[in-house]
Parts: C-alpha cells; sequence; structure tokens
C-alpha cells in the first residue's frame, strides 16, 4: 500500500489521481479465500537452521561489463554462480542475501534464483519483468556447494547480483543473527513528515533513516532490519541503495523504478549507528519505509531463537489455480505453519517471495500475521497485467496462518516459500485496548471519531486500525493520531466503531464499541439544486482529462465508448515542442490533442511532454459518438452552466487542476494560433450538480467532489470560461 497517514478524511472510494496518489484506504473485511492451489511439484529440501548476517553491499555479478565473468542470459539458459567466498560471504556458509536486478529484457520473462546444481527449472520466480524494464528483489537462497543457479525462462536479459548478506551454517559464528519479526510499522513517509521529513528525496540525495529505538526496533543489541522501502511521486527514473549508515556507498541497488511508478522493495539491511543510509540517483521521489523485523547483533544474541531455516523455493499458493483473484477488502486467509517443510509450531514467520499477477489495476498488499489488525504499512505495489515481485518477512499467527490484503484493485497472489525462522523471544505482550470517547455523526456519510490510547503505551505502539460494522471496514492510522474522520459510509445507516492498537508484538484487543452512530440522509435539495446521477470513470492517462470528462458526460446521456476511443476522435498532434525567436512553440489544442497523453504537462517541453485540448476537438468527439452538445466556446457564463445542470445536462469544463487561479502564458502554435496555456495546471471536470452556494463535480484525478461557486468560478475564469455542456 503505501499508506497515507492523513486520517482527518478517510476514503476508502477515493480513487488515485496523477498528481497525488492516497495511498492507503480502508475496505470491506470480507471472507478469506480458501482452496488456495497444490504446492509445487519439486521438493522443499530444508537446509539446517541458521543465522542471518547482513553485510555493506557489494557487486557480484554484472553482465552488463563483465563482471563475475557471466554473459548475458539467453532464452532458457541457468548459470552457476560462486557465492562463498566472495564479496564478504564466507566459505562454508549456508545460504545468501541476494539483490538481484534484471535489465533489457527483450521479452516478458522471469528468473529463478535456486541452490547450484539444481537439475530442471525451478517451479517459482524470483524477479518477473516486461521488455525493457529494470526490475529488482532481494531473495535468500540455500548455497550449494558454496554457489547459486540463476535460470532465465524467455529472452535474452541482463543479470546484476549484488550480495547484501549470508546465512550461517548451525552452531557457526557468535549466536548473533537471530530474526525478530515485528507487527509492521512506518517509520518515514516524506509525504506526510513520519519520521520527521517531509518533501522528496531529491536527486543525489542521501538520507539518514534512524532505525535503531523506532517502529519497535530495540535502541540496542540490533545488527539489522528488515525494511520495506516504496518509492511513490517519481519524477525520472532512477534507484535507491540502502546501506549502514556511515558506511562509504557501494555501487550496488535495492530499488529500480520508472518515473511516476509506485514500487516497493525489500531490504535486509544493516544498521550503522542505528541507522541506515538510502540514496536515490536521479529526479525526485517520495519515500516510505516500513520495518516488519530486526536481526540480533552479539551483544543481544544470549536471547537464542529466531534461526532461519533455507529451504529450496516452493510455491504454497496461486490463485490462478482455481481460487480466483483475490479482491480488494478481501484477506486471504493463508496456512504456513505445518505445509512444505515448516513445522506446525515453533515457528515465528516464514521468508517468502510474494508476486501479483493480473492485476485489474492500481493497488497494494498488506501481509501480516492472522489474528492482527490490518496495519498502516504495504509489502507490495502493483498497476496493471504485469507481474511485480517482493520479498516478505511474515509473521504467523497463532493458528500457524497468515493474511494477504489487497487493496483497490484484484490480483492473482503467488506465494513461494524461501525459509522459515524458528520461534524467537517475544517482543512483548500487546497493548491493551484503546478506549473511545466520542463518535459522532458530521456529515452524512461521515463519522469523527475520538479516542484515548491504551495506558502506559506512549511512543510504543506501531499504529491503530479501526473497525467499523456492519460492513467490515478497516481504516489503519499511524500512531501519532487520536482521532479521524470516517468518510464514504452510507447515509441512513447505522454503524459502530472499534479501535485496535499494535505494537511489535501484535494486536491488542478492540475497544468496547462505540454507541451506535446514525447517519442521516440529507433533505431533498430545493429546486434550486439538483444532483445527476453521472457515472465515474478514473482518467487512463497522465494527461487524458479531458477525454475522461467527456466519457462521463456521453455515458450520462446513454453513449458508451471509451477514453482512447475519444481520443482518437480528437486526433493528436504528436509533434515536439521547440522554441524560436517568438518563444514557445507547439501544437494548436483548439484543433487536436497536443502532445503525449502519457507525458509530463509542461515538464520541459521535452519529447515525452504533454499538454491537452480545449473545446473544438471534445465538441467533434462528443458528436462523432452521437452526443447532443447543447452548447459549447468559451465566455460561457458560469450561470449558464448552473442552469444547464438543473435541466440535466452535464457540463465539461476547464479549471486549474487544484482549484486555485493561477497565472496563464501563451505560445504560438505551428497554425499561427496565439494559443493561451496553464501547464501545469490545466485540467478539464465533469459539472454533475449544483446548489445554492456549491458545484458538484466528478474529477477525472480526484472522485467526487464539492467545491464552493466561488472557488469553482475562480478557477474556470482561468482558461475563459470554456464548457461543452451535453
Amino acid at each position: 500500500m503505501l499508506g497515507s497517514s492523513r486520517v482527518d478524511r478517510v476514503d476508502p472510494r477515493r480513487p488515485a489521481g496523477r498528481r497525488w496518489a492516497p495511498l492507503v484506504a480502508g475496505l470491506a473485511l470480507l471472507p478469506a479465500l480458501t482452496g488456495l492451489g497444490p504446492l509445487a511439484a519439486h521438493a522443499a529440501a530444508s537446509a539446517s537452521p541458521g543465522q542471518v548476517h547482513a553485510l555493506t553491499p557489494a557487486r557480484l555479478v554484472d553482465t552488463r561489463i563483465g563482471l563475475g565473468g557471466i554473459p548475458r542470459l539467453g532464452p532458457r539458459q541457468a548459470v552457476d554462480i560462486p557465492v562463498g567466498g566472495h564479496a564478504g560471504v564466507p566459505r562454508g556458509a549456508a545460504g545468501a542475501v541476494l539483490q538481484v536486478t534484471v535489465a533489457n529484457g527483450g521479452a516478458v520473462g522471469w528468473l529463478g534464483v535456486v541452490p547450484a546444481g539444481t537439475a530442471t527449472p525451478p517451479g517459482v520466480s524470483t524477479v518477473n519483468w516486461a521488455p525493457g524494464q529494470a526490475v529488482t528483489n532481494l531473495t535468500v537462497v540455500p548455497l550449494a556447494g558454496g554457489a547459486v543457479r540463476a535460470y532465465n525462462d524467455a529472452g535474452t536479459v541482463e543479470l546484476i547480483v549484488d550480495v547484501m548478506g549470508w546465512v550461517s551454517a548451525a552452531g557457526a559464528g557468535d549466536g548473533s543473527g537471530g530474526m525478530r519479526p515485528l507487527y509492521p510499522a512506518r517509520i518515514l513517509d516524506t509525504r506526510s513528515g513520519i519520521g520527521g521529513v517531509s518533501g522528496r528525496l531529491g536527486p543525489g540525495q542521501t538520507l539518514t533513516v534512524p532505525v535503531a529505538g523506532h517502529g519497535n526496533v530495540p535502541a540496542a543489541g540490533a545488527a539489522a532490519a528488515v525494511l520495506n522501502l516504496t518509492v511513490t511521486n517519481s519524477d525520472a527514473w532512477s534507484y535507491l541503495t540502502v546501506y549502514p549508515h556511515g558506511a562509504t556507498r557501494p555501487n550496488t541497488s535495492n530499488l529500480n523504478f520508472d518515473a511516476g511508478e509506485t514500487r516497493a522493495g525489500r531490504a535486509i539491511a544493516g544498521l550503522g549507528g542505528g541507522a541506515v543510509d538510502v540514496y536515490n540517483a536521479f529526479g525526485s521521489t517520495d519515500l516510505v519505509v516500513d520495518v516488519s523485523g530486526w536481526v540480533s547483533d552479539a551483544g543481544g544474541a544470549s536471547a537464542g531463537g529466531g534461526d532461519l531455516t533455507l529451504v529450496a523455493p516452493t510455491r504454497i499458493m496461486d490463485t490462478r489455480t482455481g481460487a480466483g483473484q483475490a479482491a480488494p477488502g478481501r484477506p486471504a486467509s493463508l496456512q504456513v505453519a505445518g505445509i512444505a517443510g515448516v513445522p506446525a509450531g515453533g515457528v515465528a514467520a516464514v521468508l517468502v517471495n510474494l508476486t501479483a499477477v493480473g492485476a485489474t489495476g492500481w493497488g497494494y498488499l498488506a501481509a501480516f500475521a492472522s489474528g492482527d489488525a490490518l496495519p498502516l504499512a504495504s509489502d507490495l505495489n502493483f498497476a496493471g497485467t504485469g507481474a511485480v515481485p517482493n520479498l516478505a518477512v511474515l509473521p504467523v499467527g497463532a493458528d500457524g496462518r497468515a493474511n494477504l490484503f489487497p487493496s483497490l484493485a484484484s490480483a492473482d497472489l503467488l506465494v513461494d516459500l524461501v525459509g522459515w525462522f524458528g520461534a524467537a523471544p517475544a517482543a512483548g505482550p500487546p497493548p491493551g485496548a484503546p478506549v473511545i470517547t466520542s463518535a459522532d455523526a458530521v456529515v452524512p456519510d461521515r463519522i469523527a471519531l475520538v479516542w484515548q490510547p491504551p495506558a502506559g503505551t506512549a511512543g510504543q505502539l506501531a499504529g491503530y486500525t479501526i473497525g467499523v460494522s456492519p460492513g467490515g471496514l478497516q481504516w489503519p492510522v499511524d500512531p501519532g493520531h487520536v482521532s479521524a474522520t470516517l468518510t464514504g459510509l452510507a447515509c441512513g445507516a447505522t454503524y459502530t466503531v472499534t479501535v485496535r492498537a499494535s505494537n511489535g508484538a501484535g494486536s491488542g484487543p478492540a475497544s468496547a464499541a462505540s454507541p451506535a452512530v446514525q447517519l442521516v440522509c440529507p433533505a431533498p435539495p430545493p429546486p434550486t439544486s439538483r444532483s445527476l446521477a453521472v457515472p465515474y470513470y478514473h482518467q487512463q492517462h497522465s494527461l487524458d482529462c479531458e477525454a475522461a470528462a467527456l466519457q462521463m458526460a456521453l455515458a450520462y446521456r446513454g453513449v458508451s465508448t471509451s477514453q482512447d476511443a475519444i481520443l482518437g476522435a480528437m486526433g493528436t498532434d504528436a509533434r515536439r515542442p521547440y522554441w524560436d525567436s517568438s518563444g514557445l512553440r507547439w501544437g494548436d489544442p483548439y484543433v487536436a490533442f497536443v502532445g503525449d497523453v502519457n507525458g509530463y504537462e509542461g515538464a520541459g517541453y521535452g519529447a515525452s511532454s504533454g499538454y491537452g485540448v480545449y473545446f473544438p476537438p471534445v465538441v467533434a468527439a462528443a458528436q462523432a459518438f452521437g452526443g447532443a452538445v447543447a452548447a459549447a466556446g468559451e465566455n460561457v457564463p458560469a450561470d449558464q452552466v448552473y442552469q444547464a445542470v438543473l435541466d440535466g445536462h452535464p457540463a465539461v469544463v476547464w479549471v486549474a487542476f487544484n482549484w486555485s487561479p493561477h497565472a496563464t502564458g501563451s505560445y504560438l502554435a505551428f497554425d499561427g494560433r496565439r494559443v493561451m496555456y496553464g501547464a501545469p495546471y490545466e485540467h478539464a471536470v465533469t459539472v454533475i450538480g449544483v446548489t445554492p452556494d456549491s458545484v458538484e463535480i466528478n474529477n477525472p484525478e480526484y472522485g467526487h467532489e464539492w467545491v464552493s461557486r466561488s472557488t469553482f468560478e475562480a478557477s474556470y475564469a482561468m482558461f475563459d470560461r470554456m464548457a461543452v455542456i451535453l
């Protein structure tokens, strides 16, 4: 997920936009999936239990430059990679912690990393990619003869392998390296200021992230931590490097990502002075860091436990085999103890590779122990139909099960078992129950909630989880809040609310339920008000707000079509902008869509830039699909738009994306027209309702919203009151 900690307005239905994506939401908790598919055919031969030791990362293989003496991998090609005795991994190590990156793949493919000498291709995947992608994933692999085997399924691909740590053989070393799984906690979010850092991580910037003493990691005794790093709102291709604070930055990567992508990557990162350093290579990006466990150092080794037993990677869940896609808000309850060589008892956590396949849209996956509440943390982010992997340390509940909770979109889920951790010293008891002090209906679809934290938990909580009944809705909240406004509820319905607190040991009991809260539906609007039942469609491309706004208006008039078809009817002028003596020269939005619909509005006017389209092509597209245009043009008075809505006619209008008036500029179009423009503020929305003092909007980027008439009119004036009324 990448969850936002902004809880003053929490709406499970709010969609992601092109400029801001609220990345956590409350979703219905429905019955768990069952019948999750057979195990892979190959065996899961266990090694003896050992300890995990993090290293300062080091590069072992890079086929792009011949490092390691391994060439670019071809289709169905396997190669053995010596690891023991290299890059800080001692000879005789039982396993290795490896960051595996593929790049420049010529086809859709996957790569499996298994012990050396494996005779047949693995039935599981470590990294999945699409052509041209650079994708990274962490894995922990048993060593056979000190080596691992990498198998490439399809196409040709470059392979980069970085060593992040190693697993000792049983009884080797000083007893350090025991895993201590934790209930996940968010320790950094540059979007909201969690962790004391606000604002994106810039190009070439290194950020020090304190870990010891945060997120229930102890202030002393931790050699390494299990972190999930997620990037979002990125404006360039880049990569992150994570390494112990104070060490020299290595030539390695932990996470590769494209501009605009939300992607997560796991790290078992060594600590330096209790902290890690995170380096961002290019562009700017928001960064979110969740911690889900820590590894003991020699000083904390006396507690014992938490040893890792590695297994040959084994698939233990595949919803494609008959259970159906995991639906938003429907946690898949997965049995992990007592199967595939994992003991039925004495298991603190399992080490798994999670893969989401064939997602219906943008979403995230949260993984947590059975019996715990939904955390404010994520383990996997996905978008579209590709396959996205990430390694996870998954705590096991008392019943031997774990929960996988997908949000916002359906996806097939694959879970590959890599190993399991023995019982470790408890992180302490879970917290007590919070106390709800007030729960009030404030508007027809919202409840304002205030609570008190459990006694004696100041600074020790990982977060809260709000539950709403009926419906089983859940909202995770960061531990710095003791109030929230729950939105997206049904007017006229009666609800009760509970709150659970969580710390490193897990989730405590729920609070006593609040008194019943009835949401009262508003009275019918007066004759001066009307709200049209216009369906909502989120824009499918970065800049096709005009097509999405028209799609909504046409759908209300009974015309069904797609945004791509509308864009085709509008036409596109894909010529690149340039500067000459007259200033900026670009396409004419009065004639066709200008630039790249997947580009970046006004971003340097480069090869990938795009802008938008004005009313004449929108009118032409509406008419091409049989839509009747009642009025269109510039200088359409706001009162005319309001009256049109009262008469049952939705209107596509041009405004500023953030509802604030901005200065506009102009440029000379290729056809000689002087064009007013407002990059990066130009935005189109659909007006679907009006009251005496408010305007109801279907915003292709931000969803359904109400704005005051004064706010609407000031923003509407920015583009000369341009409108198309259907």
